[in-house]
């Protein structure tokens, strides 16, 4: 949920949710992504919208290089791994 000032209304976003504990990292990756969004000349609700969207990927992407919680994937356009993606992933719908 995005609350703004240049919004009359919170924006809520929805997503799936991909079943993996391999979320290391995904806040700092979130909010760096959305600064690129907005350094990139996007309107605030699109670049939060593509962050989004490119962190999925990323931590469908995900993969444990030892033992716990893996990070997620930061350069899965470029350097794919065995881990899937978001078609391979299992997901749910968030309310």
């Amino acid at each position: 949920m995005l609350v703004s000032r240049d919004e009359p209304e919170p924006v809520f976003f929805r997503h799936r949710r991909i079943d993996t504990p391999h979320t290391h990292g995904s806040g700092c990756t979130l909010s760096a992504a959305i600064a690129a969004g907005l350094a990139q000349g996007m309107p605030l609700t699109e670049a939060v919208e593509a962050a989004i969207t490119w962190l999925q990927h990323a931590i469908a992407a995900a993969w444990a290089p030892g033992c716990g919680p893996g990070p997620v994937h930061h350069f899965w356009q470029y350097w794919p791994l065995a881990g899937g993606d978001l078609t391979t992933k299992s997901t749910k719908d968030t309310k």
